[in-house]
């Protein structure tokens, strides 16, 4: 037993062993409790199903050819169910052609092991799926939570935008009291700022340490389990192996992506101009459109919430001209003079009318009025520069 599954809490996992030849079932049994699973057994379709409501386990070895409801009657129903759909089905079958295995995998199956079954091929199975379904209810309670993040800050962003129109309904008649109300608001803004910068790093560091971490051992673990194959094992296994292997890189690749947006680690350690060029070397990755930073490396930090909020107000503007400018390249330059900071975008792109109304309209809009907000909240201004066919250029200035 290598040292990767040894990683895996077997009591804390539950098998249901579905076999209608007892010989068959022992055999499997006796391996797999030996382990320390939790093991659960039936020797007929409806039984099995009766016991998966009774105890949801969390695998499923199924023997794909049994007396009246066969294995792909079984695993068709509880993929039908949103109760036990998410239950991986492992066939245990002694059919070997293509077809049968396609109508497994049809089925609703993940997997399959060939009889007689071999114990260190069934395990390996067995920990890779395990693994795969934690992995995958981390990565749903990790959406739920930016979800729940996104819609209050929604709610958020709804109550304030409420309460600025409740306000300057009374300007002309309570000036004195909207001048401090602003104030208030501002501080608030301020506030909401930091929080959000807060949980940014928060959920940035959880991402690394929940998600990042597990990918990583999954792709180590199957790299063993691929290295691990004998040369005659089946094509379509190793296949699925390498497909497996892929995709864990695939979202590894987009759980850093969402990390770098949340929070980057650039800014903390070396400042605005450094982070500025991090981010600007991604942009350009990504986008294909090329990003120049100009800056002072080696000059004094800013405020941490100036720092964060010019970050933030060249992400709002880099992201504005991939989805809108049609630009062929950005400036973006950092400068400091006298105690104050001015932070400059500039692209070559279509521009736009700067005759339009400033209210968003159809969605649209919103990028505009974040970045004038957190430039506000920092004691800066924010001006843009555009017009038709003439390109785009956001300038920022805050005290440093």
């Amino acid at each position: 037993m290598n040292r990767e599954n040894q990683q895996l809490n077997y009591q804390d996992h539950t098998i249901l062993i579905v076999d209608d030849s007892p010989a068959n079932l022992g055999v499997v049994f006796d391996f797999l409790d030996g382990l320390g699973f939790t093991i659960m057994v039936a020797q007929d379709g409806e039984s099995s199903l009766e016991k998966v409501q009774f105890a949801l386990p969390d695998i499923i070895l199924l023997d794909a050819l049994m007396p009246g409801l066969d294995g792909f009657q079984v695993c068709r129903r509880l993929k039908e169910d949103p109760t036990t759909r998410d239950i991986p089905v492992i066939f245990m079958t002694g059919l070997s052609s293509i077809e049968d295995k396609i109508r497994g995998f049809e089925a609703g199956a993940v997997d399959y092991v060939t009889k007689p079954v071999q114990e260190e091929e069934l395990l390996a199975r067995v920990v890779t799926h395990l693994r795969l379904r934690k992995l995958t209810q981390n990565l749903q309670r990790t959406n739920e939570r930016l979800q729940q993040e996104i819609q209050a800050r929604m709610r958020s962003e709804a109550a304030l935008a409420e309460y600025r129109d409740q306000l300057e309904a009374q300007v002309q008649r309570r000036t004195a009291e909207l001048f401090q109300a602003n104030r208030r608001l501002q501080e608030l803004t301020a506030r909401v700022t930091e929080i959000e910068e807060t949980e940014r790093r928060r959920l940035g560091r959880e991402l690394h340490d929940r998600v990042g971490q597990d990918l990583g051992l999954l792709n180590i673990n199957l790299n063993i389990v691929q290295n691990g194959l004998p040369p005659q094992v089946d094509p379509a296994l190793r296949t699925r192996l390498e497909d497996s292997l892929a995709l864990i890189e695939q979202v590894a690749a987009q759980v850093y992506d969402v990390m770098a947006e949340l929070r980057s680690p650039v800014l903390d350690d070396y400042g605005l101009v450094a982070a500025l060029k991090w981010y600007g070397a991604h942009f350009s990755t990504r986008t294909g459109i090329p990003v120049r930073v100009r800056g002072v490396e080696d000059g004094p930090r800013f405020s941490l919430a100036t720092e964060s909020a010019l970050f933030r107000i060249a992400q709002e503007a880099l992201t504005n001209v991939a989805k809108h400018a049609q630009a062929s390249q950005v400036t973006v330059t950092v400068e400091q003079e006298a105690g104050r900071v001015r932070l400059c975008i500039v692209d070559d792109g279509v521009g736009f009318d700067p005759s339009a109304p400033a209210l968003p309209q159809n969605g649209q809009g919103w990028g505009l009025i974040s970045m004038t907000e957190r430039a506000e909240a920092i004691g800066g201004r924010c001006t843009i520069q555009t017009g038709a066919n003439r390109g785009t250029q956001v300038t920022v200035e805050a005290p440093a």
